[in-house]
């Protein structure tokens, strides 16, 4: 007797798990190719669901990390800046108790004469 591939159940299983086969690895592919086990609602709506509301989450803590690290480096160029105001209002601070001993005026005028070649 013979039988014909199209009404062969041997045929039409191997068919069905051919089918079967190619669906997953369609599947697999779209899993390697997004780097994620369910990338779409279809694969799986309450995990896709969950997955979304993290990669939100995980976006928004990430810029709140860029913004806390620029206001540190702005901190920091504040902090500097305090630190030579500290550095040139100690050098004034020096100087005018140097220019208040009694006779800091006439060293002050030696000195520059003899910077511009007067004795």
């Amino acid at each position: 007797m013979i039988t014909s591939i199209l009404n062969s159940y041997a045929a039409n299983t191997a068919l069905l798990n051919l089918e079967n086969t190619d669906s997953n690895l369609n599947t697999v592919q779209n899993q390697i190719s997004t780097g994620l086990s369910v990338s779409s609602a279809a694969d799986n709506a309450s995990y896709f669901s969950i997955a979304s509301v993290l990669r939100s989450d995980s976006s928004a803590l990430t810029t709140v990390g860029d913004t806390l690290n620029e206001g540190n480096s702005s901190l920091s160029v504040a902090a500097n800046a305090l630190d030579q105001i500290q550095t040139t209002l100690s050098d004034i601070k020096q100087q005018l108790v140097n220019a208040s001993v009694p006779g800091a005026e006439w060293r002050v005028t030696r000195m520059a004469g003899a910077s511009a070649g007067i004795d």
